[in-house]
């Protein structure tokens, strides 16, 4: 592509640039406008975790992936009509505000957020939601409250266990220094007594581990619970106005490429190239008169339309130079006899053209005669 038709290409913008403006202009306000019509919204966010693997010392894979695989199934369960339903009924709403549920990738957890213009509704909602999907659990509410008890009653035994070993340990050091054949015997016994206690602490520990269902894979903990947001969501101005904008840029582009294709008319020695497949000689710039004086012969047109003469020293009479120049360029291997000035319509321009060319060409040594085939309205003669 040529820089001509690359200019052909663009023409259309330069040409219509306050239009495509204007239209940019418009739509960034019309965004504006609409993203502060729209009222606040406030966002309530709550984490779940499903399965226990963040607490168990020694999760397995299977453990993992089975929760995963949960968390997927209840994150789908959220948003079914009895969770919603329920959720309703326990806040004493009709309907519920916009809320989306997901699963973090990769991991157990689900967080479900919740957007509503009143901040509270937002909380609320969230936290009922949760609950909701603990009572769909197998635990169910009044099993998570045994399930924090024994948790606690397991956290107590692994303190108790961990404060035996210390005093075995202390006592085994304390043996290596008593000498006494009594005293040794007593401190064996003491140890003895400290072991029993110790495996007697093990065993509870394993078989509460073992009732509990800690280290199951279908619970649910709460990660993070909602709170009442203080600030709105963000609204995005910044974003909309510009996507706006740069929307109203592209219809206006294209409304000024559709106004160009639709116009067939020729304008310019560019469109004559690229439509007509041909070079122009040259273009003449416009003169003061008006057509209507031309044609109704108001205005004497030698007297202001005969540059050659007149002021030829103006870019109209260069203009018909570089037409002499150009025939004369165009004519070497056949020399020119003969020129045809013609026009589709009256006033556009050929008999000044017709005058001007011959007094160019007159100035450059050539004898010529001039003769008006307007028999209707000569104007030549």
């Amino acid at each position: 592509m040529d820089n001509l038709e690359l200019r052909y290409y663009l023409r259309p913008l330069l040409k219509w640039w306050w239009f495509w403006v204007v239209a940019t202009g418009l739509a960034a306000a019309s965004g504006y406008l609409y993203t502060k019509s729209q009222p606040l919204v406030y966002r309530s966010n709550s984490t779940i975790m499903i399965g226990s693997a963040i607490t168990d010392p020694n999760p397995n894979n299977n453990s993992i992936f089975l929760s995963q695989q949960l968390a997927r199934t209840y994150a789908d369960i959220a948003t079914r009509d009895n969770v919603r339903l329920a959720t309703m009924m326990a806040l004493g709403i009709s309907s519920l505000p916009s809320y989306s549920v997901a699963v973090v990738p990769n991991t157990q957890l689900i967080e479900i957020s919740v957007d509503a213009r009143n901040p509270e509704l937002a909380y609320g909602v969230a936290n009922e939601l949760v609950n909701q999907l603990i009572l769909q659990s197998p635990a169910g509410q009044e099993r998570q409250g045994r399930q924090e008890f024994v948790t606690q009653q397991l956290a107590k035994l692994e303190q108790s266990i961990l404060v035996t070993e210390q005093e075995i340990s202390k006592n085994q050091a304390q043996l290596l220094d008593i000498l006494n054949a009594r005293q040794i015997a007593d401190k064996q016994k003491e140890i003895a007594t400290l072991e029993d206690k110790l495996a007697t602490l093990q065993t509870n520990y394993t078989d509460m581990l073992a009732s509990t269902q800690r280290g199951a894979v279908n619970t649910i903990q709460v990660i993070e619970k909602a709170s009442i947001p203080t600030r709105p969501v963000d609204t995005n101005l910044l974003f909309n106005v510009a996507l706006a904008a740069i929307v109203g840029l592209v219809l206006a582009a294209g409304g000024a490429y559709l106004i160009e294709y639709m116009d067939d008319s020729i304008n310019t020695s560019d469109d004559v190239r690229i439509r007509l497949g041909i070079n122009t000689l040259t273009a003449v710039p416009k003169m003061s008169d008006t057509k209507s004086a031309v044609l109704t012969g108001s205005v004497p047109i030698f007297n202001s339309k005969l540059i050659m003469l007149s002021n030829p020293k103006s870019s109209v009479a260069e203009a018909y130079r570089v037409l002499r120049t150009n025939l004369q360029f165009a004519s070497i291997d056949h020399r020119m006899q003969m020129l045809l000035v013609t026009s589709p319509e009256m006033g556009d321009g050929k008999s000044i053209t017709t005058a001007n060319l011959a007094a160019a060409l007159a100035h450059a040594g050539n004898r010529i005669i001039v003769v008006d085939a307007d028999l209707h309205r000569p104007t030549q003669h």
